[in-house]
C-alpha cells in the first residue's frame, strides 16, 4: 500500500468515537501515489466529496513488543490476528457499517482499516509506543464487505439487513 498521511489530530480519536476518514490519492512526485486522509466536512454535498476510499480506525490493547510477522491477506486473517490485541474486528466493522448504511458515498467506497497496536514492555504494562498499520480493500466497497461479514445483502443498488445477521460470514472470501 502506498504511504498514508493521517490528519494531525488522528491519535486524539478514541475507541468510543470512531469516525470515517475520507482518503484521496494525490501525486507523490514518484512512481506511486500518496494517500491523504481528511475528516469529512459536515454538510458537504456528495458532489464535493472527492473520497476514493473510506477509512476506519481500530485500537488494540497494550501488548508486549513485537510486530506483525505475517501480513494478513484477508479480513478473516486480520480479525484472527487482532484477537490477541483484544479487538473483535468483525464486530467492530458490523457496528460501524450499520451506522454508515445511509451514506451512499461511503457504501460505494473501498475501505482502509487503520490498526493502532499499542505496545508495552511487558504484559499488563503501560503503553510505551504504538505501531500503526493500514490495510486496504481496493477491490471491495464497504457495501461488499458488509455482505462478506454477514450484516446485509446487496440488492438493486442498495443494501438490506439480514435478520438475523449471518455471523458465520467472516470475510475469508
Amino acid at each position: 500500500m502506498p504511504p498514508l498521511i493521517l490528519p494531525p489530530d488522528f491519535f486524539d480519536a478514541t475507541e468510543a468515537e470512531p469516525a470515517a476518514l475520507e482518503i484521496t490519492a494525490v501525486d507523490g512526485g514518484g512512481t506511486r501515489p500518496i494517500y491523504l486522509a481528511q475528516v469529512p466536512r459536515q454538510g458537504a454535498p456528495e458532489t464535493d466529496r472527492k473520497s476514493r476510499f473510506v477509512a476506519t480506525v481500530v485500537f488494540g490493547s497494550p501488548q508486549p513488543h513485537g510486530s506483525i510477522s505475517q501480513i494478513p491477506t484477508t479480513l478473516a486473517e486480520l480479525h484472527e490476528f487482532l484477537i490477541s490485541a483484544h479487538v473483535n474486528l468483525l464486530d467492530e466493522l458490523r457496528s460501524r457499517f450499520t451506522a454508515w448504511v445511509r451514506d451512499q458515498v461511503t457504501l460505494a467506497s473501498p475501505l482502509i482499516i487503520v490498526v493502532v497496536l499499542r505496545k508495552a514492555r511487558a504484559a499488563g504494562g503501560e503503553e510505551e509506543a504504538s505501531e500503526v498499520w493500514a490495510f486496504a480493500s481496493p477491490g471491495n466497497t464497504v457495501a461488499d464487505i458488509g455482505e462478506k461479514v454477514g450484516i446485509w445483502h446487496q440488492l438493486d443498488g442498495g443494501v438490506g439487513y439480514l435478520i438475523p445477521p449471518d455471523l458465520e460470514r467472516n470475510g475469508a472470501d
